[in-house]
């Protein structure tokens, strides 16, 4: 937006000297403004580019136009109205250009009225004797109302690196700026913060600002972040020790300051690399790291820094892939009983599970439950999720304590994570009822993560339930839908159904398209409930482009359904079914005859083999029944001789 001010003369305000008249001709519009109580917009450049350049010379060359000092105020005369309307025109257009590819800003907000100058009461003969003034020193950037930046620098500059970005922050910080072990001593905290307090400030209520840099740094050594952050307010904006001191306070009360004065410190020496990776959130990659600088200056802090900033910084590693440089952090931490703590366990945990020692893992979570301090809230969650992963019982007091802390920690992200381990533990417990009436109240608050938990939930159901408790649950629609489970959960859940006899049901758990290995199990299953159902097209269209016994066994029955029993016969006989194959030859009226007669050996080694228990021929077969009936009807005949019938006659 461009603004043209231009101000009538008051006939009220006495007229000008020629001194006044003269002093004005020397000074720029800008001065000349303000001299009549006008503020104009103060704009400056960011990043001055040439046309920057080229616009802020001509601007100052127009204004430092020197005019003869006699001469009144020469008035421009009035251009052709037709060169004014191109001037005009071209002015909008470049200017619509410059804005739409965000080459313009304003540099204050237009909408603060500003209050004019109070004229100064002097006297008329006040103003004639007193010596005339320089003009003031103006900005060079002050008539830049300007703030130039192109597309293409803002992608240039959210494209770079962790790398450009430590070479755009500069050189290392000083020693001084962030030796925090030199900022306090072993006296107590009441001597070293009270005479500071004391002579905060003076007698007429101004602070000392070496005093105020003082006691903010005695607060971040005892490690109070937020009432270092309360003194920093009353320095002044251009404190030079202020941007490091904020984010030292920030790393001291919320673990982490990204993207401040700290960034970029990583390879320095001393303290900084310490405090620069305490700043990440996440360590970045690609970046050069001096590890030995940060576990100099880590082992350098005090005891009660050390153990308050050493889990973060383990976790750091930890979350870096830098695992052995968390467990060098661990180690300084063991070295003294006051800095070990229970977030120090807590990584001692994660750590135990990257490294695959599930057990020993659970049983420093265990001791870190047990603490009931801070992070017991987050390894009992580690805890559950452990046992859940590999398939193992949770104790039900597990699952009341997880319930207990998610209603301590509710709203929080950690007590989402607590809900959910309590639902795991509940089902883990063998509690399904009240693990699905959990979830169904996440489904009435609209919780987006119940549909992944019930997914968990019909998983370990499938693996551990009941068979009568597995289908209480699963036709009173519990369980996850098949586009929500797993494919091998789905299909377990519908092979419990479609053995259980419950088609339909089955037939919805694979209603989902599966791929891979998964696939060809689900048309199987199809054209099993498609056969019991009774329809064997429909089944021999989810076996086309499948091979083997599985398949050929489908296939027989099929084409049995349908009564082509020759072809029955034959998929049977070559997935090995004689009995069902013999049946099927019985029902197309085709016996099958041996491809060649006995040979007179093996007939001898038939008949040698008969009185064995594993004689499985047809002629052993005949030979067992009708032994079995001459030994029935001997027993028959030796009852009637002993107990003959009344009123029967001998012949």
């Amino acid at each position: 937006m461009l603004v043209v001010d231009i101000n009538d003369t008051d006939p009220a305000q006495p007229r000008e000297s020629e001194k006044q008249k003269k002093s004005a001709r020397k000074t720029s519009p800008i001065d000349r403004a303000q001299a009549v109580g006008k503020t104009p917009i103060a704009l400056t450049s960011s990043t001055p580019s040439t046309s920057a350049s080229l616009l802020r010379r001509k601007l100052d060359r127009l204004a430092d136009m020197p005019t003869p000092p006699d001469a009144p105020l020469a008035v421009p005369s009035r251009p052709r109205p037709d060169v004014l309307d191109q001037s005009r025109e071209q002015l909008i257009r470049e200017l619509g250009r410059a804005a739409t590819q965000g080459l313009l800003s304003p540099a204050t907000d237009l909408s603060t009225p500003t209050k004019p100058a109070v004229e100064s009461a002097e006297t008329p003969a006040t103003r004639t004797t007193e010596k005339p003034t320089s003009p003031p020193v103006r900005d060079p950037t002050a008539n830049m109302h300007i703030n130039v930046q192109t597309s293409v620098d803002r992608a240039f500059l959210s494209s770079l690196s962790d790398r450009s970005e430590s070479l755009l922050s500069g050189a290392c910080l000083p020693s001084s700026q962030v030796d925090v072990s030199a900022w306090g001593t072993d006296a107590p905290f009441w001597e070293q913060i009270g005479p500071l307090r004391r002579s905060l400030s003076s007698e007429f209520d101004r602070t000392d600002e070496d005093v105020a840099t003082r006691l903010a740094r005695t607060y971040l050594y005892f490690g109070f972040g937020i009432e270092a952050r309360e003194l920093l307010v009353m320095l002044p904006p251009n404190h030079p020790d202020k941007p490091v001191l904020y984010a030292l306070a920030d790393v001291m009360e919320a673990g982490s300051a990204p993207g401040s004065a700290l960034a970029g410190q990583l390879d320095c020496d001393g303290q900084a690399a310490l405090w620069s990776a305490l700043s990440y959130e996440t360590l970045p990659r690609n970046t050069r790291l001096d590890t030995d600088a940060v576990q100099r200056g880590f082992a350098a802090l005090p005891k009660h820094l050390r153990s308050h900033l050493g889990p973060t910084l383990s976790r750091r590693f930890l979350d870096a892939g830098l695992t052995s440089e968390s467990s060098m952090i661990l180690r300084v931490l063991d070295r003294v009983d006051e800095t070990q703590s229970a977030k120090a366990n807590l990584v001692k945990a994660d750590i135990e599970m990257s490294s695959g020692d599930a057990p020993a893992a659970e049983a420093m979570l265990d001791t870190v439950v047990a603490a009931n301090s801070e992070p017991s809230a987050q390894a009992l969650v580690r805890r559950i999720d452990s046992l859940v992963a590999r398939n193992e019982d949770v104790s039900f007091d597990v699952a009341q304590l997880a319930a207990a802390y998610a209603h301590e920690h509710a709203g929080t992200a950690l007590g989402a994570s607590l809900s959910r381990a309590h639902v795991l533990a509940l089902a883990a417990s063998g509690v399904f009822d009240a693990a699905f009436t959990e979830v169904d109240k996440m489904d009435r608050d609209q919780t987006t993560a119940a549909v992944a938990l019930r997914a968990e939930l019909t998983t370990r159901l499938v693996g551990h339930a009941e068979e009568m408790e597995f289908l209480r649950h699963a036709l009173a629609g519990h369980v996850g839908s098949a586009d929500t489970l797993e494919p091998d959960t789905a299909l377990e859940v519908a092979d419990r159904l479609l053995q259980a006899g419950f088609l339909e049901q089955a037939e919805q758990s694979l209603s989902s398209d599966f791929d891979g290995p998964a696939s060809r199990r689900a048309k199987l299953m199809r054209a099993d409930i498609a056969l019991s159902r009774g329809f064997p097209r429909r089944a021999e269209v989810e076996l086309l482009g499948l091979d083997g016994r599985d398949v050929n066994i489908l296939r027989a029955r099929a084409r049995s359904m349908v009564g082509e029993h020759k072809q029955a016969h034959d998929l049977f006989k070559s997935a090995g079914l004689q009995d069902e194959a013999d049946r099927e030859a019985w029902l197309a009226r085709e016996w099958a005859q041996p491809a060649e007669p006995a040979s007179a050996e093996q007939l001898a080694a038939l008949e040698s083999d008969s009185g064995t228990e594993q004689e499985q021929g047809v002629l052993s077969q005949n030979r067992a029944l009708l032994q079995t009936s001459a030994e029935a009807r001997e027993s028959l005949e030796m009852l009637l001789s002993e107990r003959p019938a009344p009123n029967s006659t001998e012949n």
